[in-house]
């Protein structure tokens, strides 16, 4: 709609024939009225000066949105552009182009409110999760621990006792172990995790988680086999987000091998620390192996699939290595096996811990 406008009165002097459908008048029902009458109130109508005119320089266009009220007393939102024309230094007219954007703007706030609400979904979800693994927590280290006492006091007469106590544990840790998972990625994706990053030995990282891994190993009857450069090498990382890392890169790599043998090594390669972890599992497929970080992903889904888990380790896994500023790599083959490398920066030989 084009409208015309006297000043300083700013009275109608010309409307095209838009102004029917955009508020419902006829051009002769407003020609000579003020433009008050398309504003809602008058508070409105007194800021149209200072936007349109004392604002306004020669030549220039200036652009708002404006509530306006039509005839029948409904509401629209509008796009106004209007440009002052002047004779001999003085503004006589005002020229607008009123435009309806009612809907772009109902559409704007239907998304500011749905990503508002989806955050607040999302602070919710991660709260609940939190303060459930949490309580998941502490109970399952009680049963662990007194699991573990009554083991060590049974003898080799009691080996049914000992064939379920072993069952608990194993349950236990799978819970611990799922609940933890659940917790780091709820602080990942709240954007809660504090990481401290210093000067670590590599090798003791290694070895430690290795040895927790092995007896998984040896329950599967494969093979385990870890190197460690005879060198001493320092890496830059932080401490827990190193630990999880090892954790789910060897664990998968137990979980998903039926045959063959684990290997574990460290080294230095192109200025960078090194580990290489290695099975004849499974294996990835190359169409599967861009998914491999994706958040609850698996490659066998539902209920038949072959091994268990929530599909968490991999994308917590990459999130910790680039709050490390590390790189992780894929190599693998269907049936064949994996090979996981893992590259952190190299430190000073001097630690911090």
């Amino acid at each position: 709609m084009i409208v015309i406008l006297s000043l300083p009165e700013r009275r109608i002097i010309l409307v095209n024939k838009a102004i029917e459908e955009l508020f419902g008048y006829k051009p002769e029902e407003v020609i000579g009225k003020t433009i008050e009458i398309f504003y809602p109130d008058k508070e409105s109508f007194k800021s149209f000066p200072q936007k349109h005119l004392i604002d306004s320089h020669p030549n220039e266009t200036l652009q708002d949105e404006n509530l306006f009220v039509r005839k029948d007393g409904t509401l629209i939102w509008a796009e106004v552009r209007s440009a002052v024309i002047s004779e001999n230094g003085n503004p006589e007219y005002v020229v607008l182009s009123v435009r309806d954007i009612t809907e772009k703007k109902k559409y704007i706030e239907e998304i500011i409110k749905a990503k508002e609400e989806a955050e607040e979904a999302s602070r919710i979800k991660d709260g609940f999760i939190s303060a459930m693994s949490h309580e998941l927590r502490t109970p399952l280290n009680v049963i662990m621990g007194f699991s573990e006492l009554l083991n060590e006091s049974l003898t080799e007469a009691d080996e049914e006792k000992k064939f379920f106590l072993d069952g608990i544990l194993r349950g236990a840790k799978r819970l611990l172990r799922t609940g933890t998972l659940i917790l780091d990625g709820a602080r990942i994706d709240a954007k809660d995790l504090k990481i401290e990053m210093k000067n670590l030995p590599l090798n003791p990282f290694v070895e430690s988680i290795a040895e927790q891994k092995r007896k998984f190993a040896e329950e599967k009857n494969l093979g385990y086999k870890v190197e460690l450069s005879k060198k001493p090498i320092f890496i830059i990382g932080d401490e827990y987000a190193i630990s999880v890392i090892l954790d789910n890169i060897i664990d998968n790599a137990i979980k998903f091998s039926e045959k063959g043998t684990i290997e574990i090594r460290t080294e230095v390669f192109e200025n960078k620390g090194r580990v290489i972890i290695k099975d004849e599992g499974v294996g990835i497929s190359e169409k599967y192996l861009k998914n491999i970080y994706d958040k609850f992903s698996q490659e066998e889904v539902g209920t038949r699939r072959s091994f268990e888990g929530l599909g968490l380790g991999l994308y917590i896994t990459k999130k910790f290595m680039d709050l490390c500023d590390a790189e992780i790599k894929f190599e693998s083959e269907k049936n064949i096996g994996t090979t996981v490398i893992l590259d952190f920066k190299l430190a000073e030989e001097k630690t911090d811990r």
